[in-house]
């Protein structure tokens, strides 16, 4: 899954799969945040929805755990996929 865009602040990585105004609401179900926290430590989730099936907005991240925007990037997407299949 190939994110839209990726920034960043002092602390966090945010790596946007889907444009902030694609979904009427957005969720943050515990469920999608254990499946991030399984791939990384602190990591977050927003999860829109299309249907029944969750579509993931964006995913963060430590910086400092990830300094690097190419892990970042590599570890949002497997949290993506996996919170979507």
């Amino acid at each position: 899954m190939e994110p839209l865009a990726v920034s960043r602040s002092d602390r966090r990585w945010t790596v946007r799969f889907q444009p902030d105004d694609r979904f009427a609401a957005v969720q943050c179900p515990e469920w999608a945040q254990s499946i991030a926290r399984e791939h990384s430590q602190g990591a977050h989730i927003r999860l829109g929805h299309v249907g029944t099936s969750p579509c993931v907005e964006v995913v963060a991240l430590s910086r400092y755990r990830y300094p690097e925007r190419s892990d970042a990037v590599e570890v949002a997407e497997r949290i993506a996929e996996a919170v979507e299949s």
